[in-house]
């Protein structure tokens, strides 16, 4: 089975801000470069959390407030779950079920690479068992078969 680096190398993934961004800034940020969140870097550049939409949504919801008036900081998510790049993508999903999370922070060894979510990690499941599927057919000589609506 395929790893997460599997996943790192093909997406755009590594994607950071600071604490101190306010969301209006940020969300222009993620917008402009069609991500659904970043990782939340300090000024030493540690991993102190990650945030995304979602956490957007649910802070501005909860403090009925602007997205001016609220920081990445205050809306991150800070217990950030890691894993290595090397690592089966079975294995990031179990993770992730197992702390009810949606998205992975990956590293090499002490390198940050990005993060994947739990979709990008179910896609690519799909996408090899298709493959699996159709080089089992093809060498058993069985035509794929057409499913009318």
């Amino acid at each position: 089975m395929a790893t997460v680096s599997a996943l790192i190398g093909g997406l755009e993934t590594s994607f950071f801000t600071e604490p101190d961004e306010n969301l209006h800034d940020f969300a222009g940020r993620l917008l402009d470069r069609q991500m659904f969140g970043a990782i939340v870097r300090d000024k030493d550049g540690e991993v102190v959390g990650i945030i995304t939409e979602h956490d957007m949504v649910r802070e501005a919801f909860l403090k009925n407030a602007h997205l001016y008036d609220i920081t990445v900081g205050q809306a991150m998510t800070e217990n950030v779950i890691m894993c290595q790049s090397s690592i089966g993508l079975g294995r990031a999903l179990a993770l992730m079920g197992q702390h009810r999370i949606r998205h992975l922070v990956v590293k090499e060894g002490n390198a940050v690479l990005g993060f994947v979510s739990i979709k990008d990690v179910l896609q690519k499941i799909h996408a090899d068992e298709q493959l699996e599927i159709s080089v089992l057919r093809d060498l058993a000589g069985i035509k794929p078969t057409v499913v009318a609506d």
